[in-house]
């Protein structure tokens, strides 16, 4: 009785399992939807890392105004690859200098002495590291210089001069970016774009 009752087991066992065939079957039905679904998720990350570096830019731009206005004092971003100092290329301070985007990096500090350059003894307020590889952030306008908030809260270029414009944050191979908006108030916003081309 007790041996009926194994071999009836044993036999319901082998009925609920899976064959080899059956097994392989369903694994390349899984590697075909994960083949099938890899662009799309590659290009979901993209996007979105496109978003997060737009967002990281405002974000360093409301900092900057915050502390202009609570240090009443002017408070400056630049592009800066090593995080100390603002890289000088596109400040106009050396000779057939190329512009730098802010892709490289960029600091936020307090600039005493309002020359758009971080001295050492100048309060560094944040520093962001380079942009992940084919992330582009640049501008055809002042802004891609450097960018300032005076005690009032209004934007300044370099020289302290009115300041607005638009910065482009695009990434290599699509279509669609993001526009860093800086209003005359020294209000910035983003804004979805589409790319025509990007560096």
């Amino acid at each position: 009785m007790a041996r009926q009752e194994l071999q009836g087991a044993g036999e319901g066992w082998r009925e609920g399992g899976f064959t080899l065939l059956e097994m392989l079957a369903a694994l390349a039905i899984v590697a075909l939807l994960v083949l099938v679904a890899a662009p799309s998720w590659s290009a979901w990350q993209q996007r979105r890392q496109l978003q997060a570096e737009a967002e990281a830019l405002l974000g360093s731009l409301a900092l900057a105004r915050a502390q202009a206005l609570m240090q009443q004092q002017r408070v400056t971003l630049c592009p800066s690859r090593s995080g100390a100092g603002c890289e000088t290329a596109g400040l106009g301070l050396s000779e057939g200098a190329q512009a730098v985007g802010w892709e490289v990096g960029w600091i936020v500090f307090v600039d005493r002495n309002r020359n758009g350059l971080r001295e050492a003894e100048e309060p560094l307020l944040q520093q962001r590291p380079a942009s992940p590889r084919g992330v582009h952030i640049s501008s055809r306008s002042t802004l891609g210089q450097s960018m300032a908030y005076g005690a009032d809260g209004g934007s300044e270029g370099v020289r302290g001069q009115f300041l607005a414009g638009t910065l482009a944050v695009c990434g290599a191979g699509q279509a669609e970016g993001w526009q860093l908006v800086l209003n005359p108030l020294g209000r910035a916003r983003l804004a979805k774009a589409e790319v025509g081309t990007c560096p």
